[in-house]
């Protein structure tokens, strides 16, 4: 077995090489690559949760082996068959990734390990959607909108099913006659006629929050120019029990019918999250970025720092809304 006589020594070398420096280090592991069988492997049961995370590849199969976007086709790669219409690519897209996630549980006494997409991104050299002669600013701007569409469904997968990922790549010398200077390739979002891509892969996205929080979804439109970002508390049974102001021993497992007790458990439960609202898509100096939220408060915001904190003191879920002014 491939894996078994060669990748798990490997793992292991590298994880004692690392943590020889820094005990709390974690090392990600990837899954080796099969041609043959693009679908992703289960992480290997012999890996630690506290020492190993798993960071399998994905892409968008057909725009990246064929150099060419569509919104009307693109491949299922767990069930190997082409998928057509918006509608059906994004909900198999979701499964997929869905699907990728799953792929870092070990077993029920094991837990799972952390997942990280180590790779994704779209090829900028794809054909144009216009034929002719084309100017080449026009042709420049068209070949821009189109690679933005695509990474943005890309990340769309991402974001619903609250994966971290990394972009691939960012290549200093990059031009767009040679690419990356390597096996024909041309993902980098820089290149020597500017940075590509920026309106999909400059977004909103939570970077920090309490031990409490958990992120649910977060799902940017683009084209709508909203933010939505739902999030949950920690379980109410995991925080100390607290007493209301008649001295009434309350626990925020209560919480889920919403009590009189509502003041007093509030008291015990929160968490806040910091987010990241580019000035690239919301531009807050115009007055027309809206905040909405379901259950919270924006405690503080920075402009200049392009961030918002929110603070959520509910057991229940909860959810933001950023609206600004609609892009593409």
């Amino acid at each position: 077995d491939f894996v078994e006589r060669y990748m798990l020594p490997f793992f292991g070398e590298v994880e004692q090489a690392v943590t020889r420096h820094n005990q709390h280090f974690v090392v990600y592991a990837a899954p080796h690559i099969d041609v043959m069988n693009p679908s992703t492997p289960n992480a290997p049961a012999a890996l630690s949760a506290d020492r190993f995370g798993w960071s399998p590849h994905w892409y968008d199969a057909a725009t990246l082996l064929l150099k060419s976007y569509s919104r009307w086709f693109a491949l299922d790669v767990d069930y190997k068959l082409p998928v057509f219409s918006p509608f059906l690519i994004d909900k198999a897209f979701r499964r997929n990734l869905h699907s990728l996630k799953q792929t870092g549980k070990l077993s029920e006494s094991k837990g799972s390990l952390h997942v990280i997409v180590g790779e994704t991104g779209i090829p900028f050299d794809l054909e144009t959607a216009k034929a002719g002669n084309l100017k080449e600013q026009q042709k420049a701007r068209t070949d821009d909108e189109m690679a933005s569409a695509a990474l943005d469904r890309t990340i769309r997968a991402m974001e619903s099913n609250n994966l971290e990922y990394v972009l691939w790549n960012y290549v200093h010398d990059n031009t767009r006659v040679n690419g990356d200077h390597w096996n024909g390739e041309d993902l980098s979002i820089r290149s020597d006629g500017g940075n590509r891509g920026l309106q999909a892969a400059v977004r909103p996205y939570a970077f920090a929050f309490g031990r409490h929080g958990r992120i649910v979804k977060e799902r940017f439109d683009l084209y709508a120019g909203q933010y939505r970002l739902s999030v949950e508390v920690e379980a109410c049974e995991n925080f100390p029990t607290c007493s209301d102001e008649n001295g009434k021993s309350c626990t925020r497992s209560s919480r889920s019918s919403r009590t009189s007790h509502d003041k007093a458990v509030n008291e015990c439960v929160g968490a806040s999250f910091e987010i990241f609202i580019p000035s690239y898509h919301f531009d807050r100096s115009t007055n027309l970025v809206t905040f909405k939220s379901t259950d919270g408060e924006i405690i503080e915001t920075k402009p200049l720092e392009q961030k918002v904190v929110w603070s959520v003191n509910t057991c229940q879920g909860a959810e933001l809304v950023v609206s600004g002014v609609a892009g593409m």
